[in-house]
Parts: C-alpha cells; sequence; structure tokens
C-alpha cells in the first residue's frame, strides 16, 4: 500500500510541475522566431530595381519602379517557397527592400514573419506578412498607440541596441520593441483605419504593374560591365555623355561635348579609372571666397549589388585669399576629406547617385555620408586650432553626431581614453559661439558623449558640468535636465573636497533660472 501511496503522490507532484509549463505556451503559440539576414541580390533594368532576398527555402522577389520615388514608392512583392511562386502583393513605401524588409524565422513552427516598415497616416508603422508553407497571410499594419510611442519608435529605429520581437498567440500576431535584455519597450496595436479608403490608397503605379512581373528572375543576376552615363564635368550647365566600360577600364566619349572635355589636358582627368575604380571629379559652383573646392566620386563594381556602387567621395578645399597680420596672402585651408556611407547597405548605384541633367547636384547629406575618424584623429582636429584644417576655420564641415557615434563603436570608451573623449566634448562646445545656426547639432553630439562618460564614470566631475552645459546650450527645452546636472556637479564638488571657488558663476546663476 505504501508503495501504491507514494507513486500516487509522485504523479500528484509531477502534475502539478507540469500546470504552468502547460498554460504557459499553449500549442497554437509560437514564440521562438529569431530575426535572420537573407542574402540579397539587385539588378536594374531601365526604371526598375528587382532586388531577391533569400532565406532557406523562402525568397521575396521585389520590383520597384524607382522614377517615381521622389512622390511614392510602389514595389510588387512576390514571395517564392522552394522554387515556386506562392503570392503576390503590391507594397508602399519600398524604395530600399533590404532596409524595410526584415526576417523573422520560427524553427519549431518552420515558419516566418517578413516584417515591413511602412508609413501609415502620418505614422511610422509595420506590416507584417506570416508565411507558412505554401501560405502567405498579410497581417495588416502595426502602430505605435501614442503620439510620444511613435516619435520614440522614429527616433530608435536604426538603434541596434534595440530590435523588434515578433510571436504568434493562436492565430493573432504580437509586435513589440524590446532591448537587447529582453525587456519591452514599446508595444504595437493592430491599427484600423480611421478614414473611407481613397483614389489615393487604391493606386497602383501603371508602368510598375506592367513591367514586373516580365522579369525572369531565373536569368540570374550578372554585374553591368558597360553605362552610358552623363556627368556635367566642366560646369557649363551642359552635361557630357560619357560611355564607362568596367572590362576594359575605359572611359570614351558619347557626344561633342564629352569629346571635348577628354581632350582638354587640365579636365580628361576629372574622369578617369585608376584600378577597379571610376573616378569622377566636379567643381563646386558658387563657393563663396574659395580658389579650389571639387569633390571626386568614387564607384566600384559590387557583386553584390551586380552594378556600379559609389564606395566614398573625398571633398578637396583650397583656400589661399587670406590675408594675415603682416599683410601676406596665407593659405586658409589645403586639405581634402574622405565620405562614407553610415549604412553600407545602403550605397548609391551609379545610375542615381546623380540626378538627372537639368538638376545636376549630389546631395552627401540626403544619403547618409559621413567621414571615419580615429579617436586621435578628431581630437587633434578640434585641439590645434591654428592648423588650416581646424573646425575654427570654417573649412571643413562640423563634427556629426552619427560620425562621433561610429567612432563610439570603433573605440569604445575605456578609463584610458576617457578623457579624450571628454576633451573632445568639450572642443565641441567652444564651437558654439562660431556656430549658432549649426547649435542643436553640435550640443547633440556632445550630450552623446557625456551621456556616455557619466553613465561609465560617474565620479568624473568636469563631465557633469560640460553636459549641464550642453542640456543648457541645447535649445529645446532642457534646461531642467540642465539643472539636475548642474546640481550633480556641486554635489561631487563639495563630496570630493574641490575649491568650490572654482565653480563658474554661471552654475549659480542658472541654477536661480
Amino acid at each position: 500500500m505504501g508503495g501504491k501511496n507514494n507513486k500516487g503522490i509522485l504523479l500528484i507532484v509531477l502534475w502539478l510541475i507540469a500546470i504552468p509549463f502547460a498554460f504557459a505556451n499553449p500549442p497554437g503559440d509560437i514564440t521562438d522566431f529569431k530575426k535572420v539576414t537573407p542574402s540579397v541580390q539587385y539588378k536594374r533594368e531601365g526604371s526598375i530595381e528587382y532586388c531577391v532576398l533569400q532565406h532557406g527555402q523562402l525568397s521575396l522577389q521585389v520590383a520597384v519602379h524607382d522614377d517615381v520615388c521622389d512622390f511614392t514608392c510602389w514595389a510588387v512583392i512576390r514571395f517564392v517557397n522552394n522554387g515556386k511562386p506562392i503570392s503576390e502583393w503590391v507594397s508602399e513605401g519600398m524604395d530600399d527592400p533590404e532596409h524595410y524588409l526584415q526576417f523573422y524565422y520560427s524553427e519549431s513552427a518552420k515558419s516566418y514573419y517578413i516584417v515591413c516598415e511602412q508609413y501609415v497616416e502620418e505614422w511610422e508603422a509595420f506590416n507584417l506578412y506570416y508565411v507558412a508553407a505554401n501560405t502567405v497571410t498579410d497581417e495588416g499594419f502595426f502602430e505605435a498607440d501614442n503620439e510620444g510611442a511613435n516619435k520614440f519608435y522614429i527616433g530608435s529605429w536604426l538603434d541596434s541596441a534595440r530590435i523588434t520581437s515578433v510571436s504568434r498567440k493562436g492565430n493573432t500576431s504580437q509586435l513589440a520593441y524590446v532591448d537587447r535584455a529582453g525587456k519591452e519597450l514599446l508595444k504595437f496595436n493592430k491599427y484600423v483605419s480611421t478614414e473611407p479608403l481613397t483614389e489615393y490608397d487604391t493606386y497602383m503605379d501603371p508602368v510598375l504593374k506592367v513591367k514586373a512581373p516580365l522579369f525572369n528572375w531565373k536569368d540570374g543576376f550578372t554585374p553591368t560591365l558597360k553605362y552610358t552615363k552623363t556627368f556635367d564635368i566642366d560646369k557649363d550647365n551642359e552635361p557630357e555623355l560619357y560611355k564607362i566600360d568596367w572590362a576594359t577600364h575605359s572611359v570614351t566619349y558619347g557626344d561633342a561635348n564629352a569629346m571635348e572635355v577628354l581632350k582638354t589636358d587640365y579636365l580628361k582627368d576629372n574622369i578617369r579609372f585608376k584600378g577597379d575604380t571610376l573616378m569622377v571629379m566636379v567643381d563646386l559652383p558658387g563657393t563663396w571666397n574659395t580658389d579650389i573646392d571639387s569633390k571626386t566620386f568614387y564607384f566600384t563594381l559590387s557583386k553584390k549589388y551586380n552594378t556600379a556602387m559609389l564606395c566614398k567621395y573625398r571633398r578637396y578645399i583650397y583656400r589661399s585669399n587670406a590675408i594675415n597680420n603682416k599683410g601676406e596672402m596665407t593659405v586658409t585651408c589645403n586639405f581634402g576629406e574622405d565620405y562614407f556611407s553610415y549604412d553600407e547597405e545602403r550605397m548609391e548605384s551609379l545610375e542615381t547617385a546623380f540626378s538627372i541633367p537639368e538638376d545636376y547636384n549630389f546631395c552627401h547629406y540626403c544619403y547618409g555620408y559621413g567621414r571615419r575618424y580615429t579617436l586621435n584623429e578628431l581630437y587633434k582636429h578640434l585641439a590645434k586650432k591654428e592648423e588650416p584644417n581646424s573646425f575654427e576655420n570654417l573649412c571643413s564641415d562640423l563634427p556629426d553626431k552619427r560620425e562621433i557615434e561610429q567612432l563610439f563603436v570603433n573605440e569604445p570608451l575605456t578609463a584610458k581614453n576617457v578623457q579624450k573623449y571628454n576633451d573632445i566634448a568639450f572642443y565641441i562646445l567652444e564651437l558654439l559661439p562660431y556656430n549658432q545656426e549649426k547649435k542643436a547639432s553640435l550640443t547633440d553630439s556632445a550630450i552623446f558623449l557625456l551621456d556616455n562618460i557619466t553613465k561609465s564614470f560617474p565620479d568624473r566631475t568636469v563631465a557633469w558640468l560640460n553636459l549641464a552645459d550642453a542640456y543648457w546650450e541645447n535649445d529645446r527645452g532642457h534646461w531642467k535636465t540642465a539643472k539636475k546636472h548642474y546640481s550633480k556637479y556641486l554635489a561631487l564638488m563639495q563630496i570630493q573636497g574641490k575649491d568650490m571657488n572654482k565653480v563658474p558663476q554661471r552654475v549659480y546663476q542658472r541654477l536661480k533660472q
């Protein structure tokens, strides 16, 4: 009897232990979706850009008519499983498929979520597609549930410290924003339209509708080796047509204007090959008081994108018409700087890097290009104010927050370099009197550095003072935050037995305001 009772007790205990697990994750729930990175290939045919994103047996074939992307981009997305098309959808806002489409895979369910970033009624949102076997289900739009959350999402989407979490409860999709530790930062709710559909909502680009299905994906992706392209190298508002051949590394003329440029000694080197790189140099018009201000664009063939890509550009400035205190002509600037894409996956192709001839221009800010500094290079650039390429000489673009963020990734903050990072933030704030129009950008850069310094090294008194100054100067209503940091600075001065006579008078004045 005792043995039977013991077995019964054991079964009851095991049953009690199993209850939480039975109800924690019902059989219909899928909670193991992990973000995966698909392989990517691009190809262009005229105004249509084609992209294939592949993971396992699933591939997404995307066609975008990018000639109309100034208004809105329309894309056809074809879902293919194990080589067979299973569904086709039309999507809005798909000018960069690799950026806007994310893959999440569940090993247990052998299914996918495709998360597509969208723009709905002035709100950023996600469109979810659930792919199981040969079925694709459009789960609809998910959006942040209030304006504050929407702003948080917009500002955090490209922050690699935050990731999206997807799961499936029964037949219902769940979407949230979480940090690396798994803490939920923001929930997205199912979007319900508040307005009836308009003609705009049901519009489909007619060119794409006709051309997208015609592309034969089985043809593969062969890099384009020959181009005809217009550049206005001599800046006479009459762009020249060039024939560019990567196979022979040659540039020949395509019209009389190009022939004239290629036969002119001082211009013929402005478009040429150097090894596998095509270099195109153009002068920047209308630069005030400058002898030379030019940009050289560097293009290389990309196997991934199957086209020629802009890998960087170099800006060169030479300015000699400055008079020193002895009445002598001096050289103010004589240097060049290289600019690279912040996002290596979004480099511009030769077809799109330069706009149409009627509006010939290249906007590096539009495409997110910045410099790649080492810590010592940026420190020298800021500290040695007497040098021609110092930021105080106004020859160079001011340090951009994203450039500093990239530096922070390349050279993380440590006890050995914290002083140099603190000095860089201080020097950036010193630029404010000469660059009031750049106040927000400069203070944002300083705040980024000093926030990180004070979090890692909270006993660094001067960092709290600099951080308070940066918030005070930011002009975005951060005075309460600035006062809090000024108070922290005063408290540390007292705790550490520092000379309180060295506290700047502005600290007391601002605390009273």
